[in-house]
């Protein structure tokens, strides 16, 4: 289950993963998103991104997550935030520089109140 929110006074884009995801609804996602976002000047908005409902384990879902994070940071956005799922960065596994990449382009925080606060 996924679910893409547009929070207009805001500048932001929310989108919501739950359940169990497989690739079929990454692709419907990463479709959505594209169809939904064109219209928009991405670099003044913020994507925030909440997996905190997703039960899917990331080694299966692994080829997803990393095309859906090349779309995002690819966009432009003004800011990237992760709602952090506890163990979500360390499940990702990724080598030294991919992670010091990751974190100096998204940021991780730990509830959606403190993300629509900083944006």
């Amino acid at each position: 289950m996924y679910k893409i929110e547009i929070i207009e006074d805001r500048k932001v884009i929310l989108v919501t993963v739950g359940g169990y995801f497989n690739e079929t609804q990454g692709k419907e996602l990463l479709e959505e998103y594209k169809k939904t976002t064109k219209i928009y000047k991405l670099k003044q908005y913020s994507l925030i991104l909440d997996p905190g409902g997703l039960k899917s384990s990331y080694e299966d879902i692994a080829p997803i997550i990393r095309n859906s994070f090349k779309t995002f940071i690819k966009s432009g956005f003004k800011n990237i935030i992760i709602i952090e799922k506890e163990t979500f960065l360390d499940d990702m596994k990724l080598g030294k520089i991919e992670k010091k990449i990751f974190l100096s382009t998204v940021k991780i925080i730990s509830t959606l109140e403190e993300a629509l606060n900083i944006v």
